[in-house]
């Protein structure tokens, strides 16, 4: 650069005071320029390097986070005894239901008589897979006592294991999936939400996790909605309302929403202004085409496919706070959470994908959350995702809020997108009316 100002100095004699002036001007503004982008590269290196280095440098030991890193089910519920307790998975064939489902049957006692309709019920679409899943389950039980050869695997293992039908898709078919259970197991209080429902005749304690959900497509059902938003939120939100008596009968109950991260750009990747729910203008959502966007995030922009998914998950985590409100006085807590990049059968595709929409883009921010978290895998297994469900199943948590895997399984915000707290309500009493509140309540008998 002095090399630079002596030529300037020379040619000066060629140039005007004004011209020369103005040369050396453009080189300083040259320079700061230069400078300046070298020090947000700087930035940008020294914050990457803490992240990647705050699982070994900066963070608390190991049992100060409730899930970290490769933390599964397993040793979230490594306590627990469901002995007496029935659990109800929706997509309990594969995926973090299954993993949850098999964690969940573990934990009962093999000792004393098999009490009747107790266990693991698995309700979901394919009712084939469902049966086999079942059946996997209780010969995955028997095996942990050595032998399969007793035909009678319930009495053998001391866990009923059942399957159910479950379309989400249809609210009829939800209403059908309602009295089929009651039928099948009587009208008590063992009747609980998707997925994961516990109920315990000792200590009367219920819990219910609702986690079935699809992707795609944007397409319209027989009800008249979008299909993303009824099969990940509508159809829950049916479920949970059918088993609200039940729920107050077991009290202490909670209720857990499976969301996502995919929540924090709902209306960005539908295609909608960043602030669209600021009003109910694009709820009930439309059909959304397929189309490429961009999305905003903290590595920069990237591309993603146009979706009702975030939307449909941001919901789950407004019911849940809702929910904690008009229930508290029963008994019930509530949560939402994002289970985090998990592979399941619905995430496989991802895996091999290249580009902005791959595994390898999608696990930038799951992999070094941030300075003070613990390194995480990606993506996660099924029994790893279903940590932050089997902690916000039993822990400690705060009712209403929101809980992240890729956070260690810790509360985070839900990005807001220009809805408030007050519209919480409005839109319970909207869905209650997109259901039919009138049928609800016929049903519960």
């Amino acid at each position: 650069m002095a090399a630079f100002h002596q030529t300037l100095e020379d040619n000066g004699r060629y140039l005007t005071p004004e011209a020369a002036l103005l040369l050396q001007k453009q080189s300083d503004t040259l320079l700061c320029n230069g400078l300046v982008f070298l020090l947000h590269l700087l930035v940008a290196a020294m914050w990457r390097l803490a992240a990647i280095l705050g699982y070994f440098l900066w963070r608390p030991a190991t049992g100060d986070f409730i899930c970290p890193g490769k933390a599964t089910v397993d040793d979230v519920w490594h306590e627990e005894d469901f002995t007496g307790k029935r659990v109800l998975v929706t997509g309990g064939d594969s995926g973090l239901g299954f993993a949850i489902a098999r964690a969940f049957a573990a934990r009962h006692a093999q000792a004393g008589p098999v009490q009747l309709n107790l266990g693991v019920v698995i309700a979901n679409h394919n009712a084939t897979a469902g049966r086999l899943a079942a059946r996997n389950l209780e010969l995955t039980r028997a095996r942990s006592f050595g032998t399969t050869r007793d035909r009678n695997l319930t009495r053998l293992t001391g866990v009923q294991v059942d399957s159910l039908p479950l379309n989400l898709g249809s609210l009829q078919a939800v209403r059908e999936m309602v009295e089929l259970f009651y039928q099948k197991y009587g009208k008590t209080l063992h009747y609980l939400p998707p997925v994961l429902a516990v109920y315990s005749r000792k200590t009367r304690a219920l819990s219910a996790i609702n986690d079935a959900g699809i992707v795609g497509p944007s397409e319209w059902t027989a009800d008249g909605f979008e299909l993303v938003f009824q099969v990940d939120f509508l159809g829950h939100f049916l479920l949970t309302e059918l088993l609200l008596p039940a729920l107050r009968a077991g009290a202490p109950a909670r209720v857990v929403m499976v969301s996502s991260g995919a929540h924090a750009s709902a209306c960005v990747t539908a295609g909608w202004p960043e602030d669209c729910f600021k009003d109910f203008t694009y709820l009930p959502p439309p059909v959304v085409p397929p189309h490429e966007i961009t999305v905003n995030t903290s590595h920069g922009p990237a591309k993603r496919n146009s979706s009702t998914y975030g939307v449909a998950k941001f919901l789950n985590a407004q019911h849940a706070a809702a929910l904690a409100r008009r229930e508290a006085a029963h008994g019930i807590e509530t949560c939402s959470l994002s289970p985090g990049f998990v592979l399941t059968p619905m995430t496989e595709r991802f895996i091999n994908s290249s580009g902005p929409t791959g595994a390898k883009e999608i696990c930038r921010e799951q992999i070094h959350p941030g300075p003070g978290l613990p390194a995480n895998p990606c993506p996660f297994t099924p029994e790893e995702g279903a940590a932050v469900i089997a902690y916000c199943a039993t822990g400690r948590i705060r009712s209403g809020a929101y809980y992240a895997r890729s956070y260690a399984c810790e509360e985070q915000l839900v990005k807001e997108q220009g809805f408030t707290e007050q519209m919480q309500e409005a839109l319970y009493e909207k869905a209650l009316a997109w259901v039919g509140a009138a049928e609800v309540s016929n049903v519960i008998l």
